[in-house]
């Protein structure tokens, strides 16, 4: 997964939210659907600004995380975390859990091929429900919204054709 979209606002939003407040982050309801300030929906709208993959895993009750590799060292699952412009100057973070990170990666591939990048796009969350061998969990699902304010489709530049040779050798 290309990684173009720098880290920078998840940190300031982290710094921001050191006082325990839990405003800036989006968490997915264990019932499906996310909560956020208070609220609650089962899908919504933004564009992403930023984007940290890491490994983590969880040890008496704590995650501990370490910066993304290929090689995951034992115990170590991927995760990400997006910082999401929700707009009217609103931003927020979106942990993203292992459960999860396949579909950001399919997301991010299914945009790219179409040749933008995250950031270009509106981005729908929602949640779905799977039930597996250690029980019931929501997964979130991606799928572009459209364009972001602003975006543009990124120029691709042709060569020119050859020109055509002529039939007759002296011309």
């Amino acid at each position: 997964m290309s990684n173009s979209l720098m880290k920078p606002a998840i940190d300031a939003l982290r710094t921001a939210n050191l006082g325990g407040d839990s405003d800036k982050y989006i968490r997915v309801n264990r019932s499906g659907g996310f909560d956020f300030a208070g609220k609650h929906t089962s899908t919504f709208s933004a564009q992403i600004s930023s984007l940290n993959l890491y490994l983590a895993k969880w040890e008496n009750s704590k995650m501990i995380s370490i910066p993304w590799a290929n090689e995951h060292p034992e115990g170590y699952k991927p995760r990400a975390d997006l910082a999401l412009d929700l707009g009217d100057g609103k931003e927020a973070i979106l942990p993203i859990p292992s459960s999860s990170v396949r579909n950001l990666q399919a997301f991010e591939q299914s945009v790219s091929s179409r040749g933008y990048e995250l950031g270009q796009v509106l981005t729908r969350f929602s949640t779905k429900e799977i039930k597996g061998k250690l029980g019931v969990f929501q997964v979130i699902l991606m799928e572009p919204a459209g364009l972001a304010p602003a975006a543009e489709k990124p120029v691709q530049v042709v060569p020119a054709p050859a020109p055509v040779a002529s039939a007759n050798p002296w011309a």
